[in-house]
């Protein structure tokens, strides 16, 4: 997914394709070309001498397709702004009460990305009569968001949470694969603003799972604050202690 498609588009005037006539790459500069106020004949020169440029096997006529595709998609969507998520309390509760950290981790890159989408439509010609343009989408596969949530399971594990977060209510499964967010509570009030979409997870607070304190340094190998933590490693001090006592007797 790329959030900041100016910017990328900038990087790839500059360096070339990620790989050979990338079609996501050419729609994308196709869009940043119409942006700058050039119209369909300037942006199929402007492809044109990017491709002979960059792709040293280049054919026009085989690309052909492939480059008025482009140019008929920058008529239709626009290049997607930098612009700043806010993740309300309510939500934040919502999360942190649901499941462990890695469905909490994952609920979370949902609500800021469905968000991102929403707030940030690069139709250029709305849909007619779109019943669903209330609503909440994450356009995304799940493996896509479990890489933005930083969540490596493997696949029978991943159906289970992706169950747990159906089953749940939280979200809906739709039938062309998207998720719809059913949380989303936008007259609470603003606790978090994500402003590096690059990076959505660094985001997410991480709270106590004992006292649901919001912990600042998360531990490598506990997701406890430091009070409950002490508190936990004294008890297993005297139950250690208590044993080596019945032990010697």
């Amino acid at each position: 997914m790329i959030f900041y498609e100016k910017e990328y588009a900038e990087i790839l005037l500059k360096s070339g394709f990620s790989s050979f006539m990338n079609f996501e790459e050419l729609s994308l500069l196709a869009k940043y070309f119409k942006s700058i106020g050039q119209n369909k004949t300037q942006i199929k020169k402007s492809l044109m001498d990017f491709c002979i440029k960059y792709c040293s096997d280049f054919n026009e006529v085989l690309s052909r397709g492939k480059i008025d595709s482009a140019i008929k998609n920058s008529q239709k969507y626009g290049i997607r702004l930098e612009i700043e998520i806010n993740v309300n309390h309510d939500e934040l509760e919502i999360i942190k009460n649901f499941g462990d950290y890695k469905r909490q981790k994952i609920l979370f890159v949902m609500l800021v990305v469905s968000k991102y989408f929403k707030y940030n439509n690069i139709r250029l010609i709305p849909k007619k009569n779109n019943e669903y343009s209330e609503y909440f989408y994450t356009n995304y596969k799940f493996i896509n968001v479990l890489k933005l949530a930083k969540v490596n399971v493997g696949k029978v594990e991943r159906m289970n949470i992706l169950y747990d977060l159906e089953q749940s209510g939280l979200i809906t499964t739709t039938s062309t694969g998207d998720f719809k967010i059913n949380f989303i509570c936008e007259d609470s009030e603003k606790e978090i603003v994500v402003d590096n979409l690059d990076d959505i997870i660094s985001f997410y607070p991480i709270y106590c799972e004992k006292c649901g304190k919001r912990i600042k340094n998360k531990a490598k190998r506990h997701n406890l604050c430091e009070e409950c933590y002490a508190e936990k490693r004294n008890l297993i001090s005297r139950n250690i202690m208590r044993n080596k006592r019945n032990v010697s007797r």
